[in-house]
């Protein structure tokens, strides 16, 4: 596939992002429509439910991860960047982790809902951070690895700012008035984030940093 055409592979990032909104979007809407739709913030309330709709909303990521994991077999953990393996690597790993502890604790001292707090950081860890980790900066990146760097980066990061439009209007109504104010206010800024997290990656060597720094960063401002 890396031999293939650019506008190919490409196309292909296009169509596994669209494949990853479509399997999510009539879902999230319709759950919003019919009032079964369980905000992150109130996980308590029906935990069984929210585990529910949050492994349905990953299982294109999951089976992507599988179709990687299969393809690439002992090249999976080196190409997809998943592998602590120096000094510095794990001292970034360990402080994120220490700042997502301290943002737990800084949530259970501050909110009533205690188990909510707790279900939040391993949402915002695996299925909110690393899910889109992988998906744009391993997945995507693989494809575009042998590109010059700006393409590389901008292509997967450009849709991963596209991807937000949706849940950043609250899975609400695409007026043209929104459309307009997504890209001059939210949209320039992913693009931004999601450069920094590509360049981090390919920094470091491992997809953690990013994984953990998204997490840690959504996670602060859960109840915001």
């Amino acid at each position: 596939m890396l031999k293939r055409p650019l506008f190919v592979r490409i196309l292909l990032i296009l169509l596994i992002f669209m494949v990853y909104l479509l399997a999510d979007m009539p879902l999230l809407y319709l759950w919003k429509k019919n009032g079964t739709l369980i905000p992150s913030t109130q996980a308590s309330s029906d935990l069984p439910g929210i585990l529910f709709q949050n492994l349905i909303i990953v299982i294109v990521p999951i089976l992507i991860f599988v179709l990687f994991l299969l393809a690439l077999k002992n090249d999976f953990v080196e190409e997809m960047y998943l592998r602590i393996k120096g000094k510095w690597q794990w001292v970034g790993v360990l402080v994120l982790m220490a700042g997502l502890a301290g943002i737990l604790i800084y949530h259970l001292i501050t909110q009533e809902d205690k188990l909510t707090a707790i279900y939040l950081l391993f949402y915002y860890i695996f299925i909110i951070a690393f899910t889109e980790e992988f998906i744009c900066r391993d997945v995507c990146t693989y494809f575009l690895k042998n590109e010059k760097t700006f393409i590389r980066f901008f292509v997967p990061n450009l849709f991963f700012a596209v991807m937000h439009i949706f849940n950043y209007s609250g899975w609400g109504a695409m007026t043209g008035e929104y459309i307009i104010s997504f890209i001059r206010n939210d949209m320039i800024v992913l693009f931004f984030v999601g450069c920094m997290n590509q360049a981090l990656k390919e920094k470091t060597g491992t997809i953690w940093i990013p994984v953990l720094l998204h997490a840690a960063w959504d996670f602060a401002l859960a109840y915001n």
